[in-house]
């Protein structure tokens, strides 16, 4: 009888932990592009690869990955809703874009700033939302190279180059 309960067990444990991370929300690629990004909030600094997937509907997930290629923190944003999967602090918020917690107000205005790029008009490469980010954007043959967020609500600074 313990024989058949310790792999029931193990599975149940490996099922449930691996559920832990995995995004509520129903997120299909169209397309990617991958590069770097710095991310500078108060005395902290972060660099680390980055891949933007855009999906239907302006729907937009960016994946941190560290050095070995594993992905460390995945934001999406679909609809109004931003989902927030933090793998390495092993914690997980999903609600409002429009009113996330103050530790992601800055990651709101960067998902916010790429899913406004491709209604950028060309010639244009500055835009001041009126949500409290401003950005400035490097857009060439439609295709985003380089964006640069500051949210004015954090004070975080994003730069990225794809």
């Amino acid at each position: 009888m313990g024989k058949f309960f310790l792999p029931l067990g193990l599975f149940l444990l490996l099922f449930f932990s691996a559920c832990q991370t995995t995004p509520k929300t129903h997120f299909v690629s169209q397309s990617s592009q991958s590069g770097r990004l710095l991310c500078k909030s108060g005395e902290h600094s972060l660099v680390a690869d980055v891949t933007i997937q855009h999906g239907a509907k302006e729907s937009v997930r960016i994946i941190l990955i560290k050095e070995m290629g594993t992905p460390f923190l995945i934001i999406t944003r679909t609809g109004s809703i931003l989902e927030v999967d933090d793998r390495f602090g092993k914690r997980h918020w999903s609600g409002d874009a429009t009113h996330p917690p103050s530790t992601l107000v800055g990651w709101a205005a960067l998902m916010d700033a790429i899913i406004a790029a491709p209604h950028i008009p060309e010639g244009v490469n500055e835009m001041h939302s009126t949500v409290g980010w401003n950005a400035i954007y490097n857009i060439q043959n439609k295709k985003l190279k380089s964006l640069e967020v500051v949210s004015e609500i954090s004070g975080a600074r994003y730069r990225m180059i794809l």
